[in-house]
């Protein structure tokens, strides 16, 4: 369903246009928002705009870091599940038609 998503980051109100999954997007917004917050208690700064791009910068690198470790993590569980399906695979080649090997 599309429609309109508001969010609030740093003091400041957003208005975006939803294409598709609302509810994702909705979450994708609250998740951002809390980054963001997250960030900005860490660097506990004055309200100024170059503090506010540092803890928008931290955020991001905390969403990048994030990103990267389920990225390698997906990688290594779809390596772990070819590896498993290929020994498989050669099992039920090696087994005659009436099981025996």
């Amino acid at each position: 369903m599309d429609g309109q998503l508001h969010i609030e980051i740093l003091g400041q109100n957003f208005t975006f246009e939803t294409q598709g999954d609302r509810e994702k997007a909705k979450r994708a917004a609250e998740f951002l928002a809390h980054k963001v917050q997250a960030a900005s208690k860490a660097l506990d700064g004055p309200n100024t705009a170059a503090n506010k791009m540092g803890v928008l910068v931290l955020a991001a690198l905390d969403l990048a870091h994030s990103y990267l470790e389920l990225k390698e993590s997906h990688e290594g569980f779809l390596d772990q599940i070819g590896s498993r399906s290929e020994k498989l695979l050669q099992r039920m080649e090696n087994k005659g038609p009436g099981g025996e090997e």
